[in-house]
C-alpha cells in the first residue's frame, strides 16, 4: 500500500462530508464508533444501519462516498 493510499485508507470520517454527507450522519457515525473511512468500508451495513439515525439508505450513500475516499486499492466482500 503506497503512502498516499494509505493516508486515504485512514482519514477521518468528516471527509465524507466533502462527498456530501451530513454532518449529523458523521456524528452519528463517530459516536457509533466510526472515526475513520477503513472503519466505515471494513463495517457490514448492518453494523452501520444499527446505529440510531443511520437508515439503510444513508448506509448506501456513506459505503459509496466511503469507498470513493479510499480510491481503487479497497474492495470489500
Amino acid at each position: 500500500m503506497s503512502a498516499d493510499s494509505e493516508t486515504r485508507f485512514f482519514t477521518d470520517v468528516d471527509a465524507l462530508q466533502d462527498l456530501g454527507i451530513s454532518a449529523q450522519d458523521i456524528k452519528k457515525l463517530k459516536e457509533g464508533g466510526f472515526a475513520t473511512v477503513k472503519a466505515v468500508l471494513t463495517a457490514s451495513r448492518r453494523q452501520l444501519a444499527n446505529i440510531k439515525g443511520i437508515s439503510e439508505t444513508k448506509v448506501e450513500k456513506i459505503k459509496d462516498s466511503a469507498s470513493k475516499l479510499s480510491g481503487p486499492s479497497f474492495k470489500t466482500g
